[in-house]
């Protein structure tokens, strides 16, 4: 596989103006709440979102020469060019742009810049990646900030990568989540195949903080980690827990490994099985 833009994975949480579309009703239970069931949804619906970034951005091997960047994204699309600092490859900047709107490779709507620094090539132990946004959208939420992305080196066949940002997303209506993040990103399998991203398994851990508009402080730490197999649309396995004001809301559980659309939420000895919707509307009272 050609390494991903590691974006992080972004959790973010509902306001009351904020109304769901969901594939069956939930059963609201001791416990449990219907608000917790709406940030459950929304959880979900931000990894599919973050996954979806990732796919349409990837980083090349100092294998490749500067003229060679390229995407899978069809049409030709977006814009991809490279200025170095010196005669040599690294540093080097890529600017990626995405004019008033691509087509991803999830189908996803893109629009905007993204500007990517990297010290040297992705496979040198503390090489740092550097991404800035300008202008950026996905699918209508607007994502600016900074994120950082180091590459710790491997460990029995695992490649291990740190990530740290500070970024804010901003629906139409307003709304915005300000997330500050550290996680590390392990390749268990995959990384040696170029040509074949279907194979690739990461594991993700890690901590995030968001801040919304609304004034709620939420806290998010993976418990067991998650689990991504890029030829699932869904995490496939692992575990999180979500607090807000510092008191548990809920642990959400993706499962056994299995690829499918189905997570549990569960607050203690309250549980039930949701089915995961990329589906939401979003309305400002």
């Amino acid at each position: 596989m050609k390494t991903n833009l590691l974006l992080i994975l972004v959790i973010l949480l509902a306001g009351c103006h904020k109304e769901f579309v969901r594939e069956e009703d939930v059963t609201e239970q001791p416990g449990l709440t219907s608000e917790n069931f709406d940030v459950a949804y929304v959880l979900n619906e931000v990894n599919q979102l973050s996954e979806a970034i990732e796919d349409n951005i990837e980083l090349f091997s100092a294998t490749e020469t500067s003229s060679s960047f390229t995407t899978k994204a069809t049409p030709v699309c977006p814009e991809i060019s490279v200025q170095t600092a010196s005669e040599s490859l690294y540093p080097l900047t890529v600017t990626i742009d995405f004019q008033d709107g691509c087509k991803g490779k999830r189908d996803n709507d893109i629009s905007g810049l993204l500007y990517i620094a990297l010290s040297s090539a992705w496979d040198t132990e503390g090489a740092t990646h550097s991404v800035t946004f300008d202008g950026f959208e996905i699918d209508g939420v607007a994502i600016s900030g900074t994120q950082s992305m180091t590459y710790d080196g491997v460990n029995s066949g695992v490649y291990t990568f740190t990530v740290t940002s500070d970024l804010t997303f901003t629906w139409s209506d307003g709304y915005w989540i300000n997330r500050k993040m550290t996680k590390t990103r392990s390749y268990i399998a995959g990384f040696d195949t170029p040509s074949d991203a279907t194979d690739n398994i990461i594991q993700i851990s890690g901590t995030i903080t968001d801040l919304t508009s609304e004034g709620e402080t939420y806290t998010i730490t993976t418990t067991t980690p998650l689990t991504a197999n890029l030829d699932c649309s869904y995490f496939t396995s692992g575990i999180l827990k979500v607090s807000q004001n510092n008191e548990l809301a809920f642990t959400l559980d993706y499962g056994d490994g299995t690829c499918d659309n189905k997570a549990t939420i569960s607050k203690g000895d309250y549980s039930q099985d949701i089915t995961l919707t990329k589906t939401r509307n979003v309305n400002a009272n």
